[in-house]
């Protein structure tokens, strides 16, 4: 004789109205637990695979800019040694076919050609850019050679031909383009 149960019912549960409020929240804290961790999954899954690709295109570039100067150096190496030679042989030839070579390249984009008379002193500046857009028309209308003339310092006449070369390869550029600044500041001065 004992008691067997067969079936259990439960009445709906229902919380008491004075913590109602507070069961609701703790419901919805869940749901929104669940809901942010699906939305930083979604997150990582978009993020992660471009962060690692971004990663790899920034080692890519290293590699080949490890790469690429390591060429560079390696071919200013060669050519330093192919120079050489040349410049025990023929040091002072050699200097100014580099010089020549280095202005080539600085002054091949200029649009300013610069003329040095060394019997005057006179620098003549020719403005290829005014000469090109006004076509076969002269640069200036009035004393035109006057306005591209500029009087140099002469030159000291005690010096060796040796100083004078190296004083004209390396001091014409830069005395060149003083005295073209000095012109245009003249040229604004007088509009």
């Amino acid at each position: 004789m004992g008691i067997t149960l067969l079936d259990v019912n439960f009445q709906a549960a229902r919380p008491p109205e004075e913590v109602k409020a507070a069961f609701d929240d703790a419901i919805a804290a869940r749901e929104n637990e669940q809901q942010y961790i699906r939305e930083a999954e979604a997150y990582t899954n978009e993020v992660q695979p471009r962060a690692n690709g971004q990663a790899q295109r920034i080692l890519e570039e290293a590699r080949a800019y490890k790469t690429q100067t390591i060429l560079e150096a390696q071919g200013e190496v060669a050519r330093f040694a192919k120079i050489l030679p040349e410049y025990k042989a023929a040091p002072e030839i050699t200097r100014e076919r580099l010089y020549i070579e280095t202005m080539e390249k600085v002054l091949s984009h200029t649009r300013k050609v610069l003329v040095n008379d060394s019997k005057g002193g006179n620098l003549m500046v020719l403005p290829l850019d005014q000469m090109l857009k006004g076509g076969s028309a002269p640069a200036a209308k009035d004393n035109s050679g006057a306005n591209n003339l500029l009087r140099l310092p002469p030159a000291s006449k005690g010096s060796s031909s040796a100083n004078t070369t190296l004083l004209r390869t390396m001091g014409d550029i830069m005395d060149q383009r003083r005295a073209n600044a000095q012109r245009n500041d003249y040229q604004r001065q007088g509009e």
